[in-house]
């Protein structure tokens, strides 16, 4: 489980998880979740911050594996990163100023 997801008050419940065996907890160097950043703005058009990076990063090594493995495996994320901006996108006539 991504550093990414120590939300304020979750961080008692992602301790238990990981104790409980329902989670793991990783880490990674802060060039490989850069690099997993890019990845995923380059393929999906959308930049992530660095925090959901570390989760994109994790998803991009299970992945990885998977296929190295020859095993199909369902990888859900629940990073920010995928989810939809409420804010309209930034164009010539939005602009502030």
């Amino acid at each position: 489980m991504p550093a990414a997801c120590a939300t304020h008050g979750m961080s008692p419940m992602v301790s238990h998880a990981v104790k409980l065996g329902l989670a793991e907890a990783v880490s990674y160097p802060q060039l490989k979740v850069f690099a997993a950043g890019v990845l995923f703005a380059r393929t999906e058009g959308i930049v992530p911050a660095p925090e959901p990076a570390h989760a994109i990063a994790a998803v991009i090594d299970e992945a990885v594996k998977c296929r190295e493995e020859g095993r199909k495996k369902v990888i859900l994320s629940t990073s920010p990163a995928t989810a939809c901006s409420t804010s309209p996108p930034m164009t010539p006539t939005s602009r502030a100023g």
